[in-house]
Parts: structure tokens; C-alpha cells; sequence
């Protein structure tokens, strides 16, 4: 029988191992910056498409009633719920539903004519994102209100006293969607902050202020 050289099997030193810790790091220190730039720009993203169903079920709900419907950004869902330009909560209904959010969700009730004394009727309500660090500019507002012809009004009948009034804006209404914390690349900083554009008619529509192509669609 043949004897074979006892064979070492050869590691790694200390050295060798630091060096690889030590390029991992540098990786590392390179790649989370650009990380958290797109975890923080997937927020503003899903707060904006949040916005955007909010609304255009808040518009969809007051062709489908031919009857004035209010969206309202609260603080809570329940009964205690207060309007809050900072709030993550909204609510559609027929007369405010500030200290009734918590009511069920009614699609039957007739719109009342009247909402002094009345009962809101609470058609939709949802959550904008649990990331409280994500901005809505709602022009000092925290209720916009849609015409049974599903065009924002702040004169609509039964419209609270405190709606976003798209004459500011020559009939239509920008809401910017940006990032406490960290700047828009259209400002020189490192977020993709989004804008909700309702025109005239109502529609809203999603763009970015960034893009600057006049064929681009995600241009606003």
C-alpha cells in the first residue's frame, strides 16, 4: 500500500480576512446611501398612488351619486378623527365626516340635502402609508370637494368651509408629494418627489417634475 503526504489544508490568515471585511465595508458604505434613496422614493410613490385612488374614487363616487362629495385627510378612522394636513388617514363622504370616520362604509343612503345637523355617509375611506415622513402640500387644506359633474369646487352645494379652492390654481389643483427628510432631484436633491395634477375636468393624473421631455407622459 502507498503512503501519501499528509496534505494541509490552507485557510485564510487574519490579514486576508481583514482585507475582505474591510472591501465589503467600502461596498457597503458605497451602496446604502443609493439604498435608502430608493426605499425613501418608493414611499413618496406609494403615498402618490394613494392619493391618486383617493381621489378618483372620491370623483367616481359624486358622478355616481350626481351629488357633491368631500374628500377629507384625517388623523385616525375612528370617531375621534379631526382634519390634519399631516394626517395618513382619508375619508369620502356626503357631508364632513370629521368625528364620524368610523362609521361603516354606506353606499345606499341618499345624499342628505342638507348637512347642517345631518349625519355624514361615509362612501370610502384608506390609509395614505404608514411612513409619516412622506409630505402632502395640500394648500394649507385638508378637504377637497367634487361637483355631482366631477369637477373640484369649493362652492359645491354642502362643501365644507374649508376646501382646497382650485380658482387659486385657474381651475385646477396640484398636490406635491415630497420627503421630510431628504430633497427632489428637480430641487438638486437625491428623491423622486411626485405631484398629483387635477384638471379642470377633475381628473387627476400622476407625473414627475423632473422630467422635462415634452414627449415624456410622466412629464407634468
Amino acid at each position: 500500500m502507498l503512503n501519501h503526504p499528509h496534505r494541509w489544508m490552507r485557510g485564510f490568515t487574519l490579514v486576508e480576512a481583514m482585507v475582505v471585511v474591510s472591501i465589503m465595508a467600502i461596498i457597503a458604505s458605497i451602496a446604502l446611501p443609493s439604498y435608502n434613496n430608493y426605499l425613501n422614493s418608493l414611499s413618496i410613490r406609494t403615498v402618490a398612488e394613494s392619493v391618486l385612488t383617493a381621489l378618483q374614487t372620491a370623483r367616481g363616487e359624486a358622478v355616481r351619486s350626481n351629488n357633491t362629495v368631500v374628500l377629507q385627510v384625517v388623523d385616525s378612522l375612528d370617531n375621534s378623527c379631526s382634519l390634519s394636513t399631516a394626517g395618513r388617514f382619508w375619508v369620502v363622504s356626503h357631508c364632513s365626516a370629521v368625528a364620524a370616520c368610523g362609521a361603516a362604509i354606506d353606499k345606499q343612503t341618499a345624499p342628505p340635502a342638507s348637512c347642517n345637523g345631518a349625519v355624514p355617509v361615509i362612501l370610502a375611506k384608506g390609509a395614505f402609508d404608514v411612513d409619516d415622513r412622506v409630505l402632502l402640500d395640500l394648500a394649507n387644506s385638508s378637504a377637497l370637494c367634487y361637483s355631482g359633474l366631477g369637477r373640484i369646487s369649493a362652492t359645491a352645494l354642502n362643501c365644507p368651509a374649508n376646501a382646497i379652492d382650485p380658482a387659486a390654481g385657474n381651475g385646477s389643483v396640484s398636490i406635491n408629494v415630497t420627503h421630510a427628510e431628504q430633497g427632489c432631484v428637480a430641487s438638486g436633491g437625491q428623491l423622486r418627489c411626485l405631484r398629483i395634477n387635477i384638471n379642470t375636468g377633475g381628473q387627476a393624473r400622476m407625473c414627475d417634475p423632473y422630467v422635462s421631455s415634452a414627449t415624456d407622459p410622466r412629464k407634468c
